[in-house]
């Protein structure tokens, strides 16, 4: 894919392939929370997890 490619690409289609290429390569990735535990957002005031 060439550079004039991928300025082609929507915002969605351009997230979709970086997203296919880092489950492709084990690209590690984060929940919504993070690393924080229960415990750390009950700590922060966080409710409703």
């Amino acid at each position: 894919m060439t550079h004039a490619d991928l300025a082609q690409l929507s915002v969605w289609e351009f997230t979709a392939r970086v997203d296919g290429y880092g489950k492709a390569n084990g690209w590690k990735t984060r929940g919504a929370g993070g690393e924080l535990s229960d415990a750390d957002l009950a700590a922060m005031g966080v409710e409703g997890f």
